[in-house]
């Protein structure tokens, strides 16, 4: 049995309200941004491919029309494996290292290129990772790898700590890097570094600048927030700007969207951020478009319209809502298949003798699962011809949906979802 496939995943991340846009003043030039140097080897040699090894290249025919083409190809059995890189010359595939992905129109002596190799790794599933590799261009299409200190026009000496430079050629942004004089000589930094304020930057501010004439927008925002080790790490990530809706990040985040953006209206509809990309939704966290909600802390909104009149152990839910986005629910022959934004309560409650509500534990949650030992039907299932239409419920915690089995035909069939408030939506 599958569990609900999520299709973003990280660390938790705490609920947050939703943070003002605030224009900070950049700087007006180019772009790029890439990690810190980890060499690797560019030893690989170029060799023509068989006919079986073109054919897994690429299906399309390497001519004239298509001449210097480089295609990225995944190679290795679904679990280890590497990219392997290929460019159409003279009619057929030539394999090489990833130098061939450097672009050398107008790349003079000494331009950079920096890459990051995918290295052995378990494809499926755990996404891909590898080392970052700085080349500089020799000449006649030949890229060879930076071994020693990075060299410019302009020494880095101890006056000039902290001064920064770009490198660039042609008109591409990925062909624009950025340095800046450290104490052991010229570092490469990320765009955003370049251009965008850190010391005096906040949460929700915006970093704009022009690239080749296309405005480019950077949002300062938490990039890892860890809740049980109370650890929010805010810097610079990309995002598309909407006049309207304000930046969305170009990160997958871990609900399918971010607690510390929140959600913003246009024309009426509600819109949350994924991936870049501002995504209407009709369903939205209660604290979210609650009024009541402004002011108040997290626990005091939870607990709002809890009854006030109740019987002992009586069981309701708080206000507080965990709500997924593009969440797959995709079990074989399962009550619900699709891809589906939904809500669950953040919090249960069950009310007490002395009168007051407080959280249930976890051993109450199970009440509604079925105890094999309570049935007739022996010591390893409830499920048998006396049982037949036993409903039992699991309380998944976090933030899946409780599920509800019953005994069906001698056989436990997983028969629905408590999803809550739900949409089904398109998947991708």
């Amino acid at each position: 049995m599958k569990n609900i496939r999520l299709i973003s995943a990280f660390s938790a991340i705490a609920f947050a309200v939703a943070v003002p846009f605030t224009f900070v003043a950049c700087g007006d030039d180019t772009s790029s941004a890439n990690n810190d140097d980890a060499p690797i080897s560019s030893s690989e040699n170029e060799e023509t491919l068989s006919s079986s090894s073109a054919t897994e290249a690429s299906e399309i025919e390497c001519n004239a029309e298509n001449e210097g083409e480089v295609k990225v190809q995944w190679e290795g059995n679904p679990k280890y494996g590497g990219n392997e890189y290929y460019r159409c010359e003279g009619g057929s595939w030539v394999k090489g290292d990833i130098t061939l992905t450097c672009d050398t129109a107008d790349a003079p002596i000494g331009a950079f290129c920096r890459r990051t190799t995918s290295v052995n790794l378990f494809n499926a599933g755990m996404g891909a990772f590898g080392s970052t590799a700085t080349y500089t261009y020799a000449g006649e299409g030949v890229w060879e790898i930076l071994t020693g200190p990075i060299k410019l026009d302009e020494e880095c000496v101890k006056d000039s700590v902290g001064k920064k430079k770009i490198s660039s050629y042609g008109d591409k942004r990925e062909n624009t890097y950025y340095l800046e004089c450290a104490e052991d000589g010229w570092q490469f930094i990320n765009e955003d570094e370049y251009y965008c304020d850190v010391q005096n930057a906040a949460s929700g501010d915006v970093c704009s600048f022009s690239v080749y004439g296309d405005s480019v927008y950077y949002l300062y925002y938490p990039v890892y927030s860890d809740v049980e080790d109370s650890v929010t790490i805010y810097g610079w990530g990309e995002c598309n700007y909407d006049p309207v809706l304000g930046c969305c990040p170009k990160s997958e985040f871990p609900l399918g969207y971010s607690p510390e953006l929140g959600f913003h209206e246009r024309d009426g509809k509600s819109y949350y951020c994924n991936a870049g990309k501002w995504i209407s939704t009709t369903i939205v966290p209660h604290q979210y478009t609650d009024p009541r909600a402004e002011g108040m802390s997290f626990m005091e909104y939870d607990v709002l319209d809890l009854p006030q009149e109740a019987s002992v152990g009586d069981r309701a839910a708080g206000l507080l809502e965990y709500c997924i986005y593009g969440a797959v629910l995709d079990e074989e022959e399962g009550p619900k298949q699709g891809t589906f934004n939904y809500c669950v309560p953040h919090t249960y409650y069950r009310y007490r003798e002395d009168g007051s509500w407080t959280m249930e534990t976890i051993d109450e949650a199970n009440e509604d699962q079925v105890d094999v030992d309570d049935t007739p039907c022996g010591p390893t299932t409830w499920c048998c011809a006396e049982t037949e239409g036993l409903k039992s419920v699991s309380h998944m915690g976090g933030y899946e949906p409780d599920r509800i089995y019953q005994c069906v035909s001698g056989k436990i069939e997983h028969v629905d979802y408590v999803l809550g408030r739900y949409e089904e939506v398109a998947a991708e």
